[in-house]
């Protein structure tokens, strides 16, 4: 195997948010939600582009 590759297990990536359960990329998308105050939202800025 070439060096600075990743260790593949049955070809599958242990890498990368696709790699995670389910559980744990709604945790993680939660969080990034969260991080913009409401105001910064582009939904709440423009509210034609919400309906």
């Amino acid at each position: 195997m070439a060096e600075g590759q990743p260790t593949r297990v049955s070809g599958v990536s242990k890498r990368g948010f696709a790699s995670m359960d389910p559980e744990r990329q709604r945790e993680i998308a939660r969080k990034g939600g969260a991080s913009v105050p409401s105001e910064k939202r582009s939904f709440s800025q423009d509210r034609s582009l919400a309906a």
